[in-house]
């Protein structure tokens, strides 16, 4: 009898940490309709979509960034979805900020972002701390197949990725955008999924997004044809500093955040 215990625990010792966690969501974190007041955001057709608030970063203790392109504005708000601060931007930062601003995380959590031609390092409180115009060690360099930090070099098996972030964990999360074939008439949709691997380079977990629904096409002009119109869109995902997904949810009604949790099973 004590052998088998002996054996049990063994196995058990050695079952990958993954099979005893996954992401559990989404938990809506901000919602609003469209529009100019505080309360609202803002959007506008630009260029075959629609160009809504996008996620500039997530601090280290979970405030939410967004930048308003429509309404030119910065929106901070606490990890509850409580809206603490409303900064109101310049004309000329309006093209600065775009779906590649955030670059990955510092040492001390603070956030990487890179505009235009140079990297800016925002604090917790949104501050500016310093700009460079080369990019930090410290967020990783892509090097043939390895991904390259100060304290640690991932060798990576694939190159079908579009952005790597580190959690505050040393978990590598690579972002890919992949094609989702819609079956009633095999229309190609944009859709996203996160693979996160351990500091021992183990894949835990391939988290996919939702897929967008359209009707009927993507690919529409309000303009245009003011009846064709997405139902549901998700744009690009975002990882926060503790390894949480977060990504933008809209509809023609309302606008959201909408966020998953990685928890073990035993939590």
């Amino acid at each position: 009898m004590k052998i088998r215990i002996i054996l049990l625990s063994t196995i058990l010792s050695i079952v990958p940490l993954f099979a005893f966690a996954s992401y559990t969501g989404p938990f809506e974190v901000i919602c609003g309709s469209w529009g100019k007041s505080i309360s609202e955001f803002g959007k506008v057709w630009d260029y075959m979509e629609y160009r809504i608030p996008v996620i500039l970063y997530v601090s280290k203790d979970n405030r939410i960034f967004l930048y308003d392109f429509s309404n030119k504005r910065t929106l901070i708000y606490d990890q509850t979805g409580n809206l603490n601060k409303v900064v109101s931007a310049k004309a000329s930062d309006y093209s600065c900020y775009n779906y590649w601003g955030f670059e990955g995380y510092s040492k001390k959590g603070d956030a990487w972002l890179y505009r235009k031609e140079y990297y800016e390092l925002k604090s917790n409180e949104g501050h500016t701390i310093e700009t460079i115009d080369y990019k930090p060690k410290e967020i990783g360099l892509e090097k043939n197949a390895t991904i390259e930090y100060p304290d640690f070099i991932y060798s990576i098996s694939t190159t079908n990725y579009e952005r790597y972030i580190r959690d505050n964990r040393k978990n590598l999360y690579l972002i890919v955008r992949y094609k989702h074939i819609r079956k009633n008439d095999s229309l190609e949709i944009d859709a996203y999924k996160i693979t996160r691997f351990d500091i021992y380079e183990n894949e835990w977990s391939t988290f996919y997004l939702p897929i967008s629904k359209y009707n009927p096409s993507p690919l529409f002009n309000p303009d245009v044809d003011s009846a064709v119109t997405p139902i549901i869109e998700y744009r690009y995902p975002f990882i926060s500093y503790s390894g949480d997904i977060y990504c933008v949810e809209s509809s023609e009604e309302q606008f959201k955040v909408l966020k998953w949790v990685w928890k073990s099973k035993k939590e």
